[in-house]
């Protein structure tokens, strides 16, 4: 098998730079660190730009996670959606390919003046995506912003060097791409999930599967797991929530949240120790302002065992999520019409230690 190239692109203006090769946090294999080289303005009406993009020569069938990392300034000291977009696409074509085609995640930019943390003023929105190649070919997989659509004067600027996309250089043997149900931007799917009044909701990854299960390459002696989990606060008025969902206005939402990762035995029963992320207090934790109105939570577990005494390979993950306080607030799911996942997890093989 040939292998495969990496051109690095790091700005809309397509300006080659030097990647980055490090060890991967949760890869196997090397990646390949792209900064972005100068900073991009987006704003109305060309509210959707690229900032950081790499052309990967691949293999029918091989697979990359893309990570990617905005950073963002705003004009303004209101509100003003900030959106990272990770997609593929066959070069010199628009056409995204892949199920699902694009990862999102989003929050509001609250102003140039709002105290973030570890820089004022500068919002950090994460994203992963699995590609896996349809086909032989070049494709362009890149991490576009979104600042959203309107006709006020304002534009978000994504911070050079702050900004990159993390792209594995080897294939990701195995590894697989896992979202929950089909809930859309406006909330009225029968699948979306809503929590409020200390409810406590389990939110499965399973790409709409009865059986939820992932299986370890043979050879795996570990995996990781990295899942993004999108959210939204139901404050009074909103679209992105159904109106009996509404909570009331200028008020912050807070929940709990971990990640799961199980391996089953024959029966399909839990076998040896659950995999989790950090306990309860602050390492769960996560609030959501009515301004911010969205938060994605990145979640990251490294080197889960494969038991071989479980007498199966297979896995399954999910993500608990318990309401603590504040507005209702709705979990992004599978939008179908768009080929579009907001809350998604994905597994690597790792075949050393």
């Amino acid at each position: 098998m040939r292998k495969a190239a990496l051109i690095v692109l790091a700005s809309i203006a397509l300006t080659a730079i030097t990647g980055f090769r490090g060890t991967a946090s949760a890869d196997f294999g090397p990646v390949l660190n792209v900064p972005l080289a100068s900073a991009i303005a987006v704003g109305p009406p060309d509210n959707q730009q690229p900032v950081v993009a790499v052309q990967l020569a691949l293999v029918a069938g091989e697979a990359r996670h893309v990570w990617g990392h905005l950073v963002a300034t705003s004009s303004i000291t209101g509100n003003a959606r900030q959106t990272a977009i990770l997609q593929c696409r066959v070069n010199q074509t628009t056409a995204r390919v892949g199920t699902p085609s694009r990862v999102t995640t989003s929050q509001n930019h609250e102003g140039r003046d709002t105290q973030y943390t570890p820089t004022p003023g500068e919002l950090a929105v994460d994203a992963d995506f699995l590609f896996v190649a349809p086909a032989t070919a070049l494709y362009t997989c890149e991490m576009l912003m979104d600042v959203g659509a309107s006709s006020a004067a304002y534009h978000l600027t994504a911070v050079p060097l702050k900004t990159w996309i993390k792209v594995s250089t080897v294939s990701q043997r195995g590894a697989r791409m896992l979202y929950n149900a089909p809930c859309g931007s406006t909330g009225t799917d029968p699948t979306c999930v809503y929590l409020t009044g200390n409810e406590q909701r389990v939110v499965v990854l399973a790409n709409g599967s009865a059986q939820p299960n992932w299986a370890a390459d043979p050879a795996a002696r570990s995996l990781d797991v990295v899942a993004d989990l999108s959210l939204t606060n139901c404050g009074a008025g909103t679209a992105s929530c159904v109106r009996a969902k509404w909570g009331r206005d200028d008020v912050a939402a807070a929940v709990d949240a971990y990640l799961e990762v199980i391996q089953l035995d024959p029966a399909g029963r839990a076998c040896g120790p659950v995999a989790r992320t950090p306990g309860p207090g602050a390492g769960r934790r996560i609030y959501i302002s009515f301004n911010a109105h969205h938060s994605i939570k990145r979640f990251q577990i490294q080197r889960v065992p494969v038991r071989p005494e479980c007498g199966t390979r297979l896995f399954t993950t999910r993500i608990r999520i318990t309401h603590v306080g504040g507005n209702p607030v709705k979990v992004g799911g599978y939008v179908p019409s768009l080929t579009t996942a907001q809350t998604a997890g994905i597994f690597m093989n790792r075949f050393g230690l």
